[in-house]
This record gives C-alpha cells, sequence and structure tokens, in this order.
C-alpha cells in the first residue's frame, strides 16, 4: 500500500540482528571487566603455620581476579580491590603481575605479608615470573578487541540490510569472523586457565606468587565473553537462513513481476 515502509528483513533476520546486539553487549562486559581468570584463596594452611595471623586473614576464603585491563581481589566482606593495568608507567612499575620485582605488591593480602616480612615468604613483588600471562594477556586483548570492532561493524550491516541498501550476506560473513576472533581468544584464555593450575600444583606454596592454597578457575568476564561468542554463532547461522529464505522470495518475486511484465506486453 502507498505510504507504507517496506520491510526488507523476515522476523528471522531480526531475530539474528537481536541476538547479535546481547553478544556484542556480553563481549563487552567481558572485555571490560577484571574476572576472566579467578583464584580461590584458602588462608586456612597459612593461618595454621603462621598464627600471628589469624585476626589478619579472616575469612579464609577470599578471590583474587585478573582480566585485560585490570586487576582485583575482593576480602570476602564486600570490599574490592581494584588494580588497573598501567605498562607504559615506568618499565610497568604499576603493573600487578608484569612489573618490577623489587617494586611492592599492589595486592592487599600480599602487602600484608610482605610488610610483616613473614620467614620464608618474604618480600612480594610485581613480577610474575612464573608462566606466560603477561604475554598471553597481551595477545589476547589483542585479539578480544578486534572482535569489538567487528561486531560493532556487524551491527552497522544490520541498519543496511533493514535499509534494503545491502544484503544478508554482509552480516552473516561479519558475524561469522567475529565468532572466529572470539574461538581464538577464548582458546588462548581457557588453555592459560588449564595450564596455569596444573603449574601452581607443581610449586611449593611458599614459592607461589600468591603463598596460599589456591584454585584457579573461569571469571564471570570470561563467561560472559564465551556467551558472548555463542550467541554470535547462532546470530549468523540465523542470518544464513534468513539470506537463503529471503533470496528465494526475492527470485520467486522477480519471476513473477518479469511474467507479469511479459504478459501486459
Amino acid at each position: 500500500m502507498p505510504g507504507m515502509k517496506m520491510d526488507h528483513v523476515g522476523w528471522c533476520g531480526d531475530l539474528s540482528y537481536g541476538l547479535a546486539a546481547i553478544a556484542l553487549l556480553l563481549t563487552l562486559v567481558g572485555v571490560c571487566t577484571p574476572s576472566w581468570i579467578d583464584t580461590e584463596l584458602n588462608f586456612a594452611r597459612f593461618i595454621q603455620d603462621y598464627p600471628q595471623f589469624q585476626t589478619t586473614f579472616q575469612p579464609v576464603q577470599q578471590v583474587v581476579g585478573r582480566g585485560f585491563f585490570q586487576a582485583y581481589e575482593y576480602n570476602g566482606y564486600g570490599l574490592v580491590t581494584l588494580i588497573p593495568y598501567q605498562t607504559t608507567d615506568n618499565f610497568g612499575k604499576m603493573d600487578p603481575f608484569c612489573g618490577d620485582s623489587q617494586n611492592p605488591t599492589l595486592f592487599p593480602s600480599l602487602r600484608i605479608i610482605s610488610d610483616a616480612n613473614v620467614t620464608g615468604i618474604g618480600f612480594r613483588g610485581r613480577s610474575y615470573r612464573r608462566g606466560d600471562w603477561c604475554n598471553r594477556r597481551s595477545v589476547s586483548v589483542g585479539f578480544a578487541i578486534v572482535s569489538i570492532i567487528l561486531g560493532l561493524v556487524a551491527m552497522l550491516a544490520t541498519f543496511c540490510a533493514q535499509r534494503g541498501n545491502c544484503g544478508q550476506l554482509p552480516f552473516v560473513v561479519i558475524t561469522f569472523a567475529v565468532f572466529l576472533v572470539a574461538l581464538v581468544t577464548c582458546a588462548s584464555m581457557g588453555s592459560f586457565i588449564n595450564q596455569e593450575g596444573k603449574r601452581v600444583n607443581d610449586i611449593a606454596i611458599n614459592d607461589r606468587f600468591f603463598p596460599f592454597e589456591q584454585k584457579t578457575k573461569i571469571g564471570y568476564s570470561f563467561l560472559c565473553y564465551l556467551f558472548g561468542m555463542l550467541m554470535f554463532f547462532l546470530a549468523a547461522v540465523l542470518g544464513m537462513f534468513e539470506a537463503c529464505v529471503n533470496g528465494k522470495k526475492d527470485t520467486s518475486t522477480h519471476t513473477k513481476k518479469k511474467k507479469k511484465d511479459d504478459s501486459e506486453a
């Protein structure tokens, strides 16, 4: 009818666009929050060996985490200490993991131990010498940022398709590219978590970066990003289905219109 706006995308396409928008939001939350890798600390054995810290380390279970741009420590009572990564500040002296071993730690629990000069543990700096966390974070954050940029481009492709200025194929290709880049990011960080758990168990407790009994696990930031990645994949599949269905409809409509024009001629 005259005056009515033509809908260039079917319900399947609209659903794929909605999923992609939610996926982009989840990946943004994942990249910007500090809980990709969580380490649950248990102070029970430490308190048993050093009873002078009986009242200091309460509750006995606390959490430290690290993300792409900041780390944190949660003391179990609702206090969260955020520690940003600042690798350009005097050769990384403000980086909690990849800084100078001569500079005091930025984690409150480790600072208490360093200040007390605990026998057998001693000073705690900012150099995380075991594993390849520093390089792994630098590479993974690069892939994660690329996935966000591609996700934004995918959103632009949805507007293009809805206005009828382009087909569904650009959205499908870009969204699938987001999934592949995000997959590399998740694989990199996931393998680190697996390796880190095994590596820490092979080190004497007092020689660990965090000299406590601990367990390494996936944090909520990683889970948000992982769900976003899976939703991008689902959006790509739905977009592909929409492209096939709409392509057939467009071909059928074009054929009918041509036959009608031929008969009128």
